[in-house]
């Protein structure tokens, strides 16, 4: 439980810190970084970005779009709604299943 809650609390985090950025970036605050970027099976390699205006974001599957910071924060946020649908759709399933097998279990019980 402890696990679950410090990821949590570190993705919110990165979130919230991704949003401020966002918005710095949407602003043309600031015009470039350095970042790192994922060559694959986890290897990374620093990067540098000159133009700052836009971002390519995973979308799934291996394809990345390119979005403005104001599009990738809206898309961003969709994602997340969906995800936090998709999870509650799940618990929701677990927990029905639950209940069908102690139903079945008791129903075998008092044969």
């Amino acid at each position: 439980m402890c696990v679950t809650y410090c990821r949590d609390k570190v993705f919110e985090s990165q979130k919230l810190r991704l949003t401020e950025e966002g918005r710095e970036f949407g602003e043309n605050v600031v015009m470039s970084l350095r970042t790192l970027v994922n060559l694959g099976s986890e290897v990374y390699m620093q990067a540098d970005v000159l133009d700052t205006r836009h971002i390519f974001v995973d979308v799934g599957v291996g394809l990345h779009v390119e979005f403005t910071w104001t599009e990738a924060l809206e898309f961003i946020s969709l994602k997340e709604a969906r995800l936090a649908k998709y999870v509650l759709l799940l618990l929701l399933h677990i927990y029905f299943d639950s209940i069908g097998l102690v139903l079945h279990g008791l129903s075998n019980k008092w044969k």
